[in-house]
């Protein structure tokens, strides 16, 4: 039996622990991260590196540009900036808290700078999405950790044209909004989720609920974007996709000139032909092709897989 000394001990340690994790952890005013994401946010704005909302503050100046009609298209630039001093001076703090132990402050915000200075194409962009899914596993009511995974999972969408990265970036996104639906960087990575999927009706009514609370930033122009290119495009269609036989040459020019359309098509009717072609063994190979053609906006935008 524990001595009334031991007793004490015990619970001095308790209390230790748990003075500790309030000093390395938010206040309820700071929101749901922790201090050194904190002190990110509050670096100066800078122009985005994607056309998708993170944690951070960003501009999405350049973003979108002429590129409204494309499957994927987040990145506003292809290399990352130069970090601040200020910036390399919080990486460092980020880096010896890394060392310290497992905080989930310091591995969110070394993701956040992963994704904003990073090689996104390669490691740093796989460990970016690994370092915010052990986040979401420390501090699972965190909307804006899940909200910064739904954005990294937008990014590796793009990056490796995958469609399974939009699910997951859907699935994160929605989990961030169902913790706090006031949060506008998991309600635009939503938004955005749902339209890449070609997911037109979820996304015009996400896509509303963002801009009833943000109506005048430069994100909010994203939205207005999707809303009025989905509204001229309503009618726009013809009455019926080319047939499975058709000629090549046709079923290009349907997914060139309604994309949206295309891709609605592919995921709605294509995909089940698709499957019980491959089953029954009846032109599999060109039923792959039939597949791949309409998931293309334009020629060229996704790599043939076929």
């Amino acid at each position: 039996m524990k001595t009334r000394h031991e007793f004490r001990r015990a619970l001095s340690a308790v209390l230790l622990v748990i003075v500790t994790a309030c000093e390395r952890w938010p206040s309820r005013s700071e929101g749901d991260v922790g201090p050194l994401v904190v002190a990110l946010r509050r670096e100066p704005v800078k122009p985005a590196r994607w056309g998708i909302r993170l944690s951070v503050p960003s501009m999405p100046d350049g973003c979108w540009v002429n590129r409204v009609d494309t499957l994927f298209d987040i990145s506003c630039r292809p290399n990352p900036p130069n970090p601040t001093p200020s910036v390399a001076a919080i990486a460092g703090r980020v880096a010896g808290a890394m060392r310290a132990g497992i905080d989930a402050d310091a591995i969110h915000a070394s993701a956040l700078l992963d994704l904003i200075s990073g090689d996104s194409a390669g490691n740093s962009l796989d460990r970016s999405i690994s370092y915010l899914e052990m986040v979401t596993q420390l501090a699972p009511r965190s909307s804006s950790a899940l909200s910064d995974l739904a954005a990294a999972h937008l990014i590796a969408a793009e990056r490796r044209s995958d469609a399974f990265e939009l699910l997951q970036a859907l699935d994160a996104a929605s989990r961030a909004v169902e913790i706090d639906s006031i949060n506008d960087a998991a309600r635009f990575n939503r938004a955005m989720a749902l339209e890449l999927l070609a997911l037109d009706r979820e996304a015009t009514q996400e896509w509303h609920k963002y801009l009833q609370r943000d109506s005048t930033s430069a994100w909010a122009s994203r939205g207005r974007q999707f809303l009025t290119r989905v509204k001229t495009q309503v009618g726009a269609a013809p009455s019926a996709p080319p047939s499975y036989s058709a000629p090549e040459d046709s079923i290009l020019a349907f997914t060139t000139q309604h994309p949206f359309e295309a891709r609605a098509f592919a995921w709605e009717r294509l995909l089940g032909s698709w499957g019980e072609a491959i089953i029954t063994a009846r032109h599999p190979a060109g039923a792959c092709v039939k597949i791949e053609i309409p998931f293309h906006s334009a020629p060229g935008d996704l790599p043939d897989r076929t």
